[in-house]
């Protein structure tokens, strides 16, 4: 029989499983023009601008007790297809926001395992559902 006291025990779950409420994050739409030169029928050359629309994931990690000896491993995974794996050895000032360019994932599996010197490790696990508008449209 399962001993409720450590089901229900948050500091324990946090401490084996991570602390997915320290990850805050947004999407942004950015569009930029480029401009590319068209050559037309009777060989006159023109410029055209051409739009391209971006979408990022911006994480926001709210970490504020991280000393300069730790290691910060990142892992970030897409269901289809992205994948991004770090370690950050040396740090220095404050913990930088991650922007990720989105492509066809519907969902990212961000996972940060800080390796500490004086105390225990701590986990940071977030799965990240994306919003349609934000998916990349596959275009035929």
């Amino acid at each position: 029989m399962a001993d409720f006291t450590t089901v229900f025990n948050k500091e324990i779950f946090e401490k084996e499983y991570g602390k997915a409420n320290h990850i805050d994050y947004f999407f942004t739409t950015r569009k930029t023009f480029e401009t590319k030169e068209v050559v037309l029928k009777d060989l006159s050359r023109s410029t055209k601008k051409v739009p391209t629309v971006n979408n990022f994931i911006v994480l926001n990690l709210n970490l504020t007790d991280i000393t300069k000896e730790d290691i910060i491993n990142v892992e970030i995974w897409g269901d289809k297809g992205y994948y991004y794996q770090s370690k950050i050895l040396n740090n220095s000032g404050f913990f930088p926001l991650f922007s990720l360019k989105l492509k066809k994932d519907t969902q990212i599996f961000l996972k940060l395992f800080i390796e500490k010197n004086n105390k225990e490790s701590e986990n940071y696990i977030n799965f990240i559902t994306i919003p349609k508008k934000y998916q990349e449209v596959e275009t035929i």
